[in-house]
């Protein structure tokens, strides 16, 4: 899995840099296919955002957030990939099992 981190108009500290990676690398165990992350994260005023374009196999996954702290925006980031991923998971078993009565 690659995973690009950018920052928009701000430069990402290396602490930063690993909090993201830490976060995210824990995604591949929910669901296999990850080809790449695409990080960006920015800043507009005191507002922090969090965005991410996860590359699959068979889809792609978009989530963001916004928080007051870029590290609570990043966690609330992961949570909502994580839920995104096993939804999609299960919409591949129910889809290769079928759905017939």
């Amino acid at each position: 899995m690659q995973l690009r981190i950018s920052g928009h108009q701000f430069s990402i500290t290396e602490s930063l840099h690993q909090y993201v990676t830490r976060k995210l690398s824990k995604l591949p165990t929910y669901c296999e296919g990850i080809v790449s992350i695409q990080v960006t994260l920015s800043v507009n005023k005191q507002r922090h955002k969090a965005e991410a374009v996860l590359h699959m196999r068979s889809a792609e996954i978009a989530a963001s957030a916004e928080d007051d702290d870029m590290y609570k925006g990043i966690d609330v980031l992961a949570d909502r990939l994580h839920k995104q991923l096993v939804k999609q998971k299960e919409k591949t078993v129910n889809r290769s099992q079928g759905s017939g009565s």
